[in-house]
């Protein structure tokens, strides 16, 4: 399981380096939401890159939920992050699916992502905290929590130097990159210390 988590990481970065590399006038990470990658309408020419490699990179997760259930033993609780991890995944493929500009689809299917695989990781830290893991939970959630509380941070740091929201916005585009970072680190996390 070792070399698929590193290669999951490279998948994504590959694909998603090269939607940003035909994303007309430049990618901003501050300016541009993740799925913005995938948008025809804003990336005509490398859409596609972020579509597949997304849809791919959420099919190629599924496994490592499977790994997961089998190394740490799950019970009737476990199954709780095991299955809404797999949500995240369909989730992240529903990203792939309904491009940015399919509005009511394309936030239905970012809100399964993320929240599926934050419902997996709240459930996990109950369940670790159960079994008094206490060293599994400080590895894996330190991280996790700092970038929550950096994630919060933003808004106010951005405030007094712009207005970043747009009428409807609920994050602002750094705000996601910080979000889905932190569900990167955590799978990475998951691995190395579970």
């Amino acid at each position: 399981m070792g070399l698929w988590v590193y290669f999951l990481i490279g998948w994504i970065t590959l694909w998603w380096v090269l939607a940003q590399l035909y994303f007309p006038n430049g990618y901003s990470v501050f300016n541009d939401f993740i799925s913005a990658m995938g948008n025809p309408n804003k990336n005509p020419d490398g859409h596609l890159f972020f579509d597949i490699g997304t849809f791919i990179a959420g099919v190629l997760i599924i496994p490592f939920f499977y790994y997961l259930k089998a190394k740490l033993n799950v019970n009737k609780f476990g199954l709780t992050y095991v299955i809404a991890g797999i949500i995240g995944c369909v989730g992240f493929m529903l990203v792939g699916s309904f491009q940015e500009h399919m509005t009511g689809l394309h936030e239905f299917a970012a809100i399964t992502a993320f929240g599926g695989f934050s419902v997996s990781a709240f459930f996990l830290l109950i369940d670790l905290i159960r079994k008094k893991r206490w060293s599994t939970v400080i590895s894996i959630y330190w991280i996790y929590i700092l970038l929550l509380i950096i994630m919060l941070i933003v808004p106010c740091i951005e405030g007094i130097y712009k207005y970043p929201y747009k009428p409807g916005e609920i994050f602002s585009s750094l705000q996601e990159w910080i979000f889905m970072a932190n569900i990167v680190f955590w799978l990475i996390n998951l691995y190395i210390f579970i």
